[in-house]
C-alpha cells in the first residue's frame, strides 16, 4: 500500500538549503530591520545550526559566514554613529 506519509517528507539537503535562504535573506539590512529582536535572536541561533550543519555545502557555510561578519560590522557602525550622535546632542 502507497504510504501517503512518504509523499510529503522532504529531503534534509533540500530543508537546510530552504533554511539558509531564509536566513540570508534576513541578513539584508531592510530585512533585518524589519524583524522583531526574538525574530533577530532566532535567525543568529539559525545561522549558528547552518555552519555546524554537515549538510549545508561548505562554500555557502563561507557565504554565511561573510553575511555575518558584515552584518556585525555594519552594526558595529550604526552603534558607533548612534554614539556619537548622542554625545554630540549632549553637549
Amino acid at each position: 500500500m502507497f504510504n501517503e506519509a512518504a509523499k510529503y517528507t522532504v529531503d534534509p539537503r533540500q530543508e537546510t538549503a530552504a533554511i539558509f535562504t531564509i536566513v540570508s535573506r534576513n541578513f539584508q539590512p531592510k530585512n533585518w530591520s524589519e524583524l522583531l529582536p526574538e525574530a533577530q535572536t532566532q535567525i543568529l541561533d539559525e545561522a549558528e545550526r547552518l555552519l555546524s550543519s554537515p549538510l549545508l555545502p561548505l562554500y555557502k557555510k563561507q557565504q554565511l559566514r561573510d553575511l555575518l561578519k558584515g552584518h556585525h560590522l555594519a552594526m558595529a557602525r550604526l552603534e558607533t554613529e548612534a554614539s556619537m550622535e548622542n554625545s554630540i546632542s549632549a553637549a
